[in-house]
C-alpha cells in the first residue's frame, strides 16, 4: 500500500502551521519587548497597557508575516490586540479563576501569570487555526 502524501495528512495541503511563528512573536512581545514600567502598570493604566500592545503586536505581526498572508496577519493582530488589552487589565483573569473555583490562586502572582498566558496562547492558537482553515 502506498504511503499517504503529506497533503492527505492535513487540510492545509502539506503546509505547516503558522502557530510556531505566532508563538515566537508572542514570546518576544510579552517577555522581551515589554518594559518593566508597562508590566507594573498595565493593569491600572491604559497608557501603559496600550504602549505594551504596540510593542507586543509589532513583534507578533512581524513573526506572523513570515508565514501568513497580510490580511490574516491583520485579522490575527486585531483579535489579539482587543483580547490581550482586556486580559492584561487582570480583572477578567481574576473573575475567571474565581468562577472556576480558584479564587485563592487568582490572588497569587503565579496564578495570574499562568492564567494570563494560558488565555493569550489559547486565543492565538484558536485564531491561527481558524484563519488557516479559511480559504
Amino acid at each position: 500500500m502506498p504511503s499517504p502524501s503529506p497533503s492527505s495528512d492535513n487540510d492545509r495541503g502539506g503546509r505547516q502551521s503558522a502557530f510556531p511563528a505566532v508563538l515566537a512573536g508572542h514570546l518576544i512581545g510579552d517577555w522581551v519587548i515589554q518594559t518593566d514600567w508597562q508590566a507594573a502598570n498595565k493593569e491600572r493604566s491604559w497608557k501603559a497597557n496600550q504602549q505594551h500592545m504596540v510593542g507586543y503586536h509589532v513583534a507578533l505581526a512581524a513573526c506572523a508575516a513570515l508565514v501568513m498572508p497580510a490580511r490574516r496577519v491583520a485579522v490575527l493582530t486585531a483579535i489579539s490586540w482587543a483580547t490581550h488589552s482586556i486580559i492584561d487589565r487582570r480583572w477578567p483573569v481574576r473573575r475567571l479563576l474565581a468562577a472556576s473555583g480558584s479564587e485563592a490562586f487568582s490572588g497569587t502572582t503565579l496564578g495570574l501569570l499562568t492564567a494570563d498566558q494560558a488565555l493569550h496562547l489559547a486565543i492565538l492558537a484558536l485564531t491561527t487555526t481558524v484563519l488557516e482553515r479559511r480559504r
